[in-house]
Parts: C-alpha cells; structure tokens; sequence
C-alpha cells in the first residue's frame, strides 16, 4: 500500500507505506514550498522511503506549480542528485 497526502492541518506530507508513514515537513509562503524537514520511522530506513516521498513532492509541485525550496540537508541533497531545479516564477526578470 501506498498512499501519498498534503496533510495541510499539520504542514506536511506523508507517505503511507507497508511499515510506517515517511514524513516531510515543509512551510508554505505563496507558491514556494520550504522543505525543512523529511524524517523516516526506523522500520522504513534503507528501503528508499526518503526518496519517495520526495519524489512524490516534485511531481506534485510540478503539477500544482509551487515552487520547491529545499532546507534540509536531505532534500537539498536529493534534490542536487536528481537534477532538480525549482521552476522560475513567472514574470520578466530585470536587466
């Protein structure tokens, strides 16, 4: 089973998985989404849960158009390793 919610009450997401629940936890200011944090039950370590549900926060950034800023050091991380970068803001940049 896996199951993936923006629990909005508690400013984070989950993801249910056999084993336990992956968090992260994150603040939102307009359309960006800070990351502060992504924590996994010790029942869930080593098996790529932190992967998921960071995956599972970019797809859903993508389709929502936040925009994700990474302040742990994990999703920083992760986010560096897939190549990930946050989309610009829409608007002309000046010169």
């Amino acid at each position: 089973m896996t199951k993936f919610t923006d629990n909005t009450k508690a400013n984070r997401f989950e993801l249910e998985l056999d084993g336990g629940t992956a968090i992260a936890d994150y603040t939102r200011d307009g359309d960006s989404l800070s990351i502060n944090r992504v924590f996994v039950p010790e029942e869930l370590r080593g098996q790529g849960a932190a992967g998921k549900i960071m995956a599972e926060i970019v797809q859903a950034a993508e389709k929502s158009g936040d925009r994700i800023v990474p302040v742990c050091s994990y999703a920083v991380a992760w986010m560096e390793k897939h190549g990930k970068k946050p989309p610009k803001k829409s608007g002309h940049t000046p010169h």
